[in-house]
């Protein structure tokens, strides 16, 4: 007997999908594709509810509804999405999933419209609902297709029938790739001229500072996490360049927000305290590889301290913004409450979804903060309430159905002082977190600008074999210079933090305005934040 929700007595483990059918072509194609004697996969082999004759998935579509014997009305909603499970199951390496959803075969889900009783022998009648929707072999090809166009799979997720994984899927497929188009659309080279339009104390030490373009165009979106980097001409005519986090986040950018704390011997961070509204500043598009991954489907955890929180903030957007986040924790450790910032705001987002929570430390409280009101835990945070804090298992939803994960399986995202990111990726570590879902920016001394000793700089391009010159006063890095002149070098974080721009340099010598994180391979350099300290150079481009 099929039933709303699937045959009786049947439960799924984390997908929503009612019913999993496999056609025996499917077993007749894989069996002679992988060598293996047909009569060893019997019906139900691959672990469906429904083994049917005659379907085929290059043939059949999302929407398209089989009547089955008198009574049951059932709906096809996707493809079958494999996982390692199956593999194991066909004594196949896990890289063979991929050949399997590239071929099509794979079976595929349905939902029960009418329920009914479903027998061996009944008959099977394809009625076309919606003639134009995607087939089920295609979009088990664009589920997994990582060159897939933003716009094809927003088509793809609004297809009549579609089932709850599937959109899941697309959802945070068409999330991801949206975040990673911001990263490389709209960057402007060199300097841009800002207004300052809003400043915004929070405290003795903190201010937050609105700056709009004075051209009034247009500007690119950054993604949570990156940076703005001001250039700050000091009144004895020195150029300080600083780069820091952008502490809001929005869809439609209209203007650039960052929150500086005021350092007592920070030459750039004095000064930016003394601006006003009307002041006019140079930034360089937004940049930055410690950015928040939004097509994640597990928990989100955001640790920070001090200052650390900027960053985080617009993490903490971000992932509210989405359409269907799943759970977050918020976690920051501040002295206390005269010197915790932006709190108004973290608690305003953490309050707007019943999945988030927060949990705040104040090292060294005043009386007038008040412990389970304003803040959670007296002292730094040590290792072991890390894990009593994180240890307990959350719902989650990451493949349709709400299931209980392990608190150990999230993204977790740090920002603070070198020694406390040290300290609190050790505490994870010793949690169980693999550190591949460890992400982390640490401040303390600054990444900013060697000195460039040369003011015009003739620059050979040796692939393409142009000669083009550099001139000091553009503030120009190498890739800016190379993107100015037609060349388009592979680049992500702009920032020196990600590898992907080292070149080769056969010729010269350069600075560091803003010094990497990371060492660039013998005889390379990292471009998006390289200058030319000689009067010549050679990069291999």
């Amino acid at each position: 007997m099929f039933r709303s929700g699937g045959p009786a007595g049947n439960r799924t483990a984390v997908h929503t999908e009612d019913v999993l059918a496999t056609a025996t072509e499917t077993y007749d194609y894989w069996t002679a594709a992988l060598g293996i004697a047909r009569g060893s996969w019997p019906n139900s082999y691959w672990g469906e509810n429904l083994t049917v004759v005659g379907i085929d998935e290059s043939q059949l579509r999302i929407g398209d509804r089989l009547r089955i014997g008198a009574q049951a009305v059932l709906e096809v909603t996707s493809p079958r999405i494999p996982c390692f499970k199956l593999a194991w199951r066909l004594g196949q390496l896990e890289p063979f999933l991929r050949t399997l959803v590239q071929s099509g075969h794979t079976g595929f889900y349905l939902r029960v419209l009418v329920p009914g009783m479903v027998s061996a022998g009944d008959r099977i009648t394809v009625e076309r609902a919606h003639p134009d929707n995607v087939t089920v072999a295609e979009l088990s090809r664009l589920l997994h297709d990582e060159s897939a166009e933003i716009d094809r799979l927003r088509r793809a997720l609004v297809t009549p029938g579609l089932g709850n994984q599937a959109s899941s899927m697309l959802r945070n497929r068409v999330t991801h790739l949206t975040d990673r188009l911001r990263s490389h659309t709209g960057k402007w080279p060199g300097w841009r001229d800002f207004v300052v339009t809003e400043v915004a104390k929070h405290n003795a030490e903190i201010c937050s500072f609105t700056l709009c373009p004075t051209d009034g165009e247009v500007l690119p979106e950054p993604v949570a996490g990156q940076f703005l980097t001001l250039c700050l001409r000091m009144p004895d005519g020195r150029e300080v360049i600083r780069p820091w986090s952008i502490s809001d986040y929005s869809d439609h950018a209209r203007s650039y927000r960052v929150t500086v704390r005021r350092n007592p011997r920070g030459t750039g961070s004095r000064y930016l305290h003394s601006t006003k509204v009307g002041d006019v500043l140079q930034a360089r598009s937004p940049a930055g590889g410690f950015v928040l991954d939004r097509g994640a489907v597990y928990r989100v955890v955001l640790i920070s301290a001090g200052i650390g929180l900027t960053p985080l903030l617009s993490m903490l957007k971000a992932h509210a913004a989405r359409e269907q986040p799943p759970p977050l924790m918020w976690i920051h450790t501040a002295r206390n409450g005269a010197t915790h910032a932006l709190r108004a705001e973290v608690e305003c987002v953490v309050r707007s979804r019943t999945q988030f929570r927060s949990y705040v430390a104040y090292s060294a409280p005043r009386d007038e903060d008040h412990r389970g009101v304003d803040y959670d835990h007296s002292g730094r945070i040590p290792a072991e309430r890390y894990i009593e804090i994180l240890a307990p298992p959350y719902a989650c939803s990451p493949f349709g159905r709400e299931i209980e994960l392990p608190g150990y399986a999230s993204m977790f995202y740090i920002c603070g002082p070198a020694a406390f990111e040290e300290s609190v990726r050790g505490a994870l570590t010793q949690f169980g977190v693999t550190p591949a879902s460890i992400f982390s920016e640490s401040f303390g001394r600054a990444r900013y600008e060697q000195s460039v000793d040369v003011r015009e700089c003739i620059v050979h391009f040796t692939k393409s074999n142009r000669t083009v010159t550099w001139g000091g006063k553009s503030g120009d890095s190498l890739l800016e210079l190379a993107e100015r002149h037609g060349l388009t070098p592979p680049s992500n974080c702009r920032a020196g933090t990600c590898g992907t721009c080292g070149t080769a340099m056969t010729l010269g010598q350069i600075s560091y305005s803003l010094k990497p994180t990371i060492e660039p391979a013998p005889g390379h350099v990292l471009i998006c934040c390289a200058k030319p300290s000689s009067a010549h150079l050679e990069l291999d481009l």
